[in-house]
Order: C-alpha cells, then sequence, then structure tokens
C-alpha cells in the first residue's frame, strides 16, 4: 500500500494489475526476469540422461511443477489422443500444490486410468544443469500452462536455441521468437497435432543423419 513503486515480471502481469487496482498500475514497473542455462560445452550428454533416468525413446520435456494452472492435464490428454505416439513426455517439478493437495493423485488416476504410464515418466526435481540437458536434448520443450507471470522454461529453451512448445496466454505471446510454437490450452487436439508432427519429423531427422553417415563410411 505505501510503496512507491511495484516491481512486476511482465507487460503481461502489468495490464492485469490495472484490472485490480490503477494506483498499483501507475506506481508498477516491468523488470523482465534475467534467465541463465548452463553452458553448453558442460551439459550432460543424452546417454547420460538415459542411463540416470532409465527412458529410451525420442522425448518432449515438461519442466512444469504440478501446480493446477500448471494445465498438465491437456498434455495428457493430447498423448492419450495419439494412437500409440512414437515419443514420450519426460517431466520434471514439485509434485505437490498445497491450494489443491489432491492434484498430482489426479494426475498420476488419469495416467493410470488411461494406461500412458509408458508415455509419460515423472522425474520430479532434478539438478539444475540435468534440466537444462534435459531441454537441450528434448524434440522439445513444453509449457502448456493457463497464467504465468514470465514463462521461464519459455525463456531457457530460447537461451539454448530450443524450439518451445507453448500455451498462447498474453504473457508466452510477449516472448515471441522464432523457434516457438502456439497453441490453445484447452485444445488438446491441436497439442496432439504439433506433438506428434514433430516426432515424426525428429524421426526422420535422424534417420536422415544416420544415412549421412553410414555414405561416408562407403
Amino acid at each position: 500500500i505505501h510503496s512507491t513503486k511495484i516491481i512486476l515480471s511482465s507487460k503481461s502481469v502489468r495490464n492485469d494489475m490495472k484490472k485490480i487496482s490503477f494506483k498499483g498500475y501507475n506506481r508498477s514497473v516491468v523488470v523482465k526476469h534475467a534467465n541463465h542455462v548452463t553452458p553448453l560445452n558442460k551439459l550432460h550428454s543424452l546417454s547420460y540422461l538415459k542411463k540416470k533416468y532409465k527412458f529410451k525413446e525420442n522425448f518432449f520435456f515438461l519442466p512444469n511443477h504440478y501446480w493446477v494452472h500448471k494445465n498438465h492435464l491437456v498434455v495428457l490428454k493430447a498423448l492419450n489422443y495419439i494412437s500409440k505416439p512414437n515419443f514420450i513426455i519426460v517431466s520434471t517439478g514439485k509434485c505437490y500444490d498445497h491450494r489443491d493437495p489432491k492434484h498430482f493423485q489426479n494426475i498420476k488416476k488419469y495416467i493410470k486410468q488411461h494406461n500412458l504410464e509408458k508415455y509419460f515418466v515423472i522425474l520430479g526435481i532434478v539438478p539444475f544443469k540435468d534440466l537444462c540437458s534435459l531441454m537441450y536434448h528434448s524434440i522439445s520443450v513444453l509449457n502448456p500452462s493457463k497464467s504465468e507471470g514470465w514463462g521461464n522454461s519459455a525463456s531457457q529453451a530460447a537461451l539454448l536455441e530450443k524450439k518451445a512448445i507453448i500455451s498462447n496466454i498474453p504473457v508466452h505471446r510477449e516472448q515471441l521468437n522464432r523457434n516457438f510454437i502456439y497453441f490453445h490450452p484447452e485444445n488438446y487436439k491441436q497439442l496432439a497435432k504439433i506433438l506428434d508432427n514433430n516426432s515424426r519429423k525428429k524421426t526422420i531427422s535422424k534417420l536422415v543423419n544416420k544415412n549421412l553417415s553410414y555414405n561416408r563410411l562407403l
């Protein structure tokens, strides 16, 4: 109430402030997060990650805590909609939301009911170096959130020059990047199509690179 300035993380949040308190809006300034990532030459290899976390397939990376607004369900619905996915989703983050203590259990219940255990891998909290390495080696980074103050995973993906498949909420639009693909956070069919198309492109790319390497040996 008595502050001279209110620091906010994005123009989107500042616009929300305007709806809540015009006085607060007039006192607010935007200071965007200064994200950082592990340098490329210090990242773990893909083989290291597969051995440590016990997965084999091509994967999309979902680094969101299991909080209600993070919207994991749309990803699970998309995964369930695809017939026999040729990829998995690797997920990291806290597995508890104090606002809805049953939320994570409901997520696990949905996974079990739809037989998605082999397609959706939950790792929990991982070291930051591992997180950056998983981002770098993934097909793409996912962020399906319904709201964000600032999309840290989108910013980190951009720093690693990775593709990011993210919800088209205002703050993500504010982070516009040539490597970003947007989808409506409630449209699981749209997301399913994006995931399927990008996994197929990755598979084709790997086959082409494998053939090129083989031809060089001849």
